[in-house]
């Protein structure tokens, strides 16, 4: 029996349409890879990706995700890296992750209670940069 060999560019086989082989093909519906709707996905990978740091940094994460949804409800749309938008930051930076230890800030006034109170990695004294001239 010969091998079927698909001519929808399915991921790693090599086809006409398809030359590279592998990667997602255009026009195909893959909704399927990701449970939540709309918004919420983005919210979701908000969460995941926070998440993910903290267990990169070896920081300790006790936060669930209608937890998290809980403490941005309604301020989805002020979330952003602007120094005027808002973050999620530990009030105890010793502390792990949990709804007792969290509040959202401007993130001008958390960059700066950051550079006053880590020091550099560069070894430099505490504080905040000089300004540019």
């Amino acid at each position: 029996m010969a091998k079927k060999i698909w001519n929808d560019g399915l991921k790693g086989i090599k086809t006409a349409s398809n030359p590279k082989g592998g990667g997602r093909v255009k026009g195909r519906d893959y909704s399927y890879l990701n449970t939540y709707p709309g918004a919420q996905a983005e919210h979701r990978l908000s969460y995941c990706r926070m998440r993910a740091q903290a267990k990169y940094r070896n920081e300790g994460w006790d936060i669930t995700w209608e937890q998290y949804q809980e403490i941005w409800e309604g301020k989805w749309h002020l979330k952003g890296r602007a120094s005027d938008d808002l973050c999620l930051t530990r009030i105890d930076w010793a502390g792990p992750w949990t709804m007792t230890n969290v509040n959202l800030v401007f993130r001008l006034d958390h960059l700066r209670r950051q550079s006053k109170e880590r020091p550099s990695k560069k070894g430099r004294k505490l504080g905040p940069r000089k300004p540019k001239v």
